[in-house]
């Protein structure tokens, strides 16, 4: 056990020192950092409506914002070590929602490409709202949390 404590910070990467992050910024702002990367991205897809080839991504992004937004405004009343779990998920989310709407909004310029538009609709093919999909599937659950912590230290000995 205390190999694994002390492996476990090094194990987990900086992707949960950021994701950790991602929390704190979010919680220091109040939620307007949210906010605003919201409008950002709704304003990026505004711009792609008109073009039909792009309707598959934009649809998609729609739908993932929709979704993020409502799981963050039913996070606020979820324990802390709930939003612990998901903050991977959650910048992992966030990041995957922004990437799709600039490759939507790439595609939208006036020099784009046909490979700028695929590129797109490539990207808005993946769950761009994975904290979403495992918030459903009850991976944030605090039994689910305690069943991952057996799993793992099954058979050892304190």
């Amino acid at each position: 056990m205390l190999r694994d404590a002390q492996v476990l910070s090094i194990w987990e990467g900086t992707t949960n020192v950021l994701s950790l992050d991602v929390l704190r910024s979010i919680a220091k702002s109040s939620g307007s950092v949210l906010q605003a990367f919201f409008t950002d991205v709704t304003e990026r897809l505004l711009a792609a409506e008109a073009s039909a080839a792009l309707r598959p991504a934009v649809t998609s992004l729609r739908t993932s914002l929709s979704a993020l937004k409502r799981f963050a405004q039913t996070a606020a009343a979820r324990s802390a070590g709930t939003l612990g779990l998901s903050a991977r998920d959650l910048a992992y989310s966030l990041a995957r929602i922004y990437m799709g709407a600039l490759l939507v909004d790439h595609a939208t310029w006036e020099n784009a490409t046909h490979t700028d538009i695929y590129a797109a609709l490539r990207w808005c093919d993946q769950d761009l709202c994975p904290v979403v999909s495992r918030d459903a599937a009850g991976c944030y659950d605090p039994q689910t949390a305690a069943m991952d912590t057996a799993l793992v230290y099954d058979g050892l000995q304190p």
